[in-house]
């Protein structure tokens, strides 16, 4: 299929509106008008000065300060036992404690029911499909595609970086305490940061896929924190 039999594809399915936003999206990526719009950086300094000699409960309240307050009271957690009792099956515990122990192992869950071994390291642009590992391929995240015949389908570099296997964790250290669930959690986040600096790779492409990953590091930074 040709590029304009796509653009008429598009234009049918989704709309005179949309074909030409997004045609215009792709010509300013290769244009290299988004490189230049949003050029890579690294991480700004979070805004705790004075604080990096403080003792554990100094540092909790002020990154308290620093967020909206949500409420994690007795009832929210009668609320979670009720739906866990309601919801999960008779062994739901024990399997949900051995998806958590194989996530700190180095296991992943891909969309939800394939488990895919990283090890100690994870591979964050590493496609498990393909076997290439798409790191270092691309300088700038608008030189990226959706689907490379090289490289291949980019939705599974995205899933490891949606950070969806976190949930389990939190719901097990609710069961059992282990904090091993807690540092796992901000290895993989820390380990993430280190190799994605904002603006740099395939993870900064969409902005839904940006969405998800918040929303799941902000659950787990009210579980754990």
């Amino acid at each position: 299929m040709t590029v304009f039999e796509q653009f008429i594809q598009v234009h049918r399915e989704m709309g005179p509106r949309w074909a030409l936003t997004r045609s215009y999206y792709e010509l300013c990526s290769r244009a290299g008008v988004h490189r230049v719009r949003f050029r890579p950086r690294p991480w700004s300094p979070p805004a705790l000065k004075g604080l990096s000699n403080c003792d554990a409960q100094a540092l909790h309240r002020s990154v308290k300060s620093r967020l909206p307050e949500v409420r994690w009271g007795r009832t929210t957690r009668d609320l979670y036992e009720d739906l866990r009792r309601n919801l999960l099956p008779a062994d739901g515990d024990a399997e949900l404690v051995r998806r958590a122990d194989r996530i700190v192992a180095g296991t992943f869950p891909y969309f939800s029911h394939q488990w895919i071994q990283h090890g100690n390291t994870v591979k964050w642009e590493w496609n498990p499909e393909s076997g290439i590992d798409w790191k270092g391929r691309y300088t700038h995240w608008s030189g990226t595609s959706a689907w490379s015949n090289r490289l291949g389908d980019i939705k599974y570099v995205w899933e490891i970086g949606r950070f969806s296997f976190l949930f389990p964790l939190a719901r097990a250290y609710h069961l059992n305490g282990n904090e091993a669930y807690a540092e796992c959690f901000w290895r993989l986040v820390e380990s993430w940061a280190r190799e994605n600096p904002p603006n740099s790779t395939v993870h900064w492409k969409c902005g839904q896929e940006i969405a998800m990953r918040l929303v799941a590091w902000l659950f787990e930074f009210f579980a754990f924190f």
